[in-house]
C-alpha cells in the first residue's frame, strides 16, 4: 500500500527534524557516527575489555524529535498492516539467515576475535558474515562453528592496517585458497562496494577481485553491499558480471516503509541478481539510535515473503555490537526470530 500524500509529507517533516537534531548533537558532544547507545542497566558490569565504549544518553538528547518520528512511523505501519499472511512467508533459519560482524574499534564495537561468534550465539544464528578483521587460517578457524561463512576481501570499513600489505585482488585469492581447507567458506563480501563511486560504475575495481576469488574455487560467490539511496543515482550495468549477489541495505530507517518499492528498484538496477537483505539493528543514516522494533518486524516479515518468492536469497542482520548498544531492540529481534 502506498502512503497518502498527507502521511508522506508528515514523514518527510519528521525525518528532516530528526536528521537536523542528530547532526547538531554530533557536533555539540563530538560524537562520531555509530558511537551511540542506550544507558546500561543499573548494576551492569562490562566484561569485554576489548569493547569500545560510546555516548549513552543519545536517544534522551534527541528527545521529542525522535518520539515524534516514531509516532508517525507507527501510524504508517498501522496503515500498511497486515504485512502478509504467515503462509506466504518462510522461516528465517540456517538456510537463509546470517549475522554480520567482526573485531573493530569503531561504532561501539569490540576488538575481541570472537565478537561475531558470541553475538551469533545470542541470536541463535548459524551463518556468519565475518568483516573488519584479518582473513587467515587462525581467524577463520575461530569461526568454524558457522555453517556458512562469508569473509571480507575489500578495504572499505576494514580495521586500519589489517592486511594492508595485500591488494584486494590478493585478499580475494587468499580467501579462495582458504576455502579449500575451510569448506564453510561460501563466498566473499565487499563492503560499501560503490560508496566512493559516482555515475556509471566501471569494472576496473571489480573484475580482478572477482576473478581472483574464483581462481581456486569457482563455486564461491561474491557479495557486494549497495544502499537503497544509491539505486536511482548510479548505473551498475557494466559491473553486473562481477557481483553474484547484491547485499541491499536501508541506510535510513524511514526508507523501510517503502520496502516493496525499494526491492523493485534493486531488481531494476541488478536484473536477474539474487538479493541478500541487510537489516540494521542500529539506524546509522537517520537517527543513530536503535531501529524501531516495529519497523524491524515489518522489514523481516516482508523479507520472508520475498525469500519464498525467490527474490531474496536471505537476510543478514547487523549485528554483533548492537546487542550491548541497544539491548531492548536486540532482545526484540531475538524474540521475533524465536517466535516466527
Amino acid at each position: 500500500m502506498k502512503l497518502t500524500n498527507e502521511l508522506r509529507n508528515e514523514l518527510r517533516a519528521k525525518v528532516k527534524a530528526l536528521k537536523k537534531a542528530k547532526l547538531e548533537l554530533r557536533k555539540k558532544y563530538n560524537v562520531a557516527m555509530g558511537d551511540t547507545m542506550d544507558p546500561a542497566p543499573v548494576g551492569y558490569v562490562e566484561n569485554d575489555q576489548e569493547r569500545h565504549m560510546v555516548f549513552d544518553r543519545w536517544r534522551k538528547k534527541l528527545g521529542k524529535n525522535y518520539t515524534d518520528f516514531e509516532k508517525t512511523v507507527l501510524k504508517i505501519l498501522k496503515e500498511k498492516a497486515p504485512v502478509t499472511k504467515k503462509s506466504e512467508q518462510v522461516k528465517l533459519d540456517e538456510s537463509n539467515l546470517w549475522l554480520w560482524g567482526g573485531p573493530t574499534p569503531f561504532w561501539g564495537g569490540s576488538t575481541a576475535p570472537d565478537a561475531l561468534v558470541t553475538a551469533a550465539e545470542y541470536f541463535g544464528i548459524k551463518n556468519g558474515v565475518y568483516v573488519y578483521g584479518s582473513t587467515n587460517a587462525e581467524m577463520i578457524g575461530k569461526h568454524s562453528s558457522f555453517n556458512k561463512l562469508l569473509c571480507q576481501i575489500n578495504k572499505n570499513c576494514r580495521t586500519k592496517e589489517v592486511q594492508d600489505e595485500l591488494t584486494e585482488e590478493e585478499n580475494a585469492e587468499l580467501l579462495s585458497k582458504l576455502s579449500l581447507d575451510f569448506p564453510n567458506i561460501t563466498g566473499a563480501m565487499c563492503d560499501d562496494v560503490t560508496n566512493n563511486l559516482k555515475g556509471n560504475i566501471l569494472p576496473a575495481e571489480f573484475s580482478p577481485r572477482y576473478e581472483a576469488l574464483k581462481k581456486h574455487n569457482p563455486d564461491l560467490k561474491l557479495y557486494g553491499t549497495v544502499y537503497v539511496h544509491e539505486l536511482t543515482k548510479k548505473d551498475f550495468t557494466v559491473i553486473q558480471p562481477y557481483i553474484d549477489v547484491v547485499t541491499l541495505w536501508f541506510w535510513s530507517m524511514n526508507e523501510i516503509v517503502d520496502y516493496d518499492e525499494n526491492i523493485k528498484r534493486c531488481q531494476q538496477a541488478f536484473p536477474g541478481k539474487k538479493i541478500l537483505q541487510g537489516v540494521f539493528v542500529h539506524d546509522y543514516g537517520l537517527s543513530d539510535c536503535g531501529t524501531i522494533p516495529e519497523l524491524l518486524n515489518f522489514q523481516l516479515d516482508r523479507a520472508r515473503k520475498y525469500i519464498k518468492d525467490g527474490i531474496l536469497e536471505g537476510v543478514v542482520l547487523l549485528g554483533d555490537r548492537e546487542i550491548k548498544k541497544w539491548p531492548t531492540v536486540a532482545a526484540a529481534v531475538k524474540k521475533y526470530l524465536q517466535e516466527q
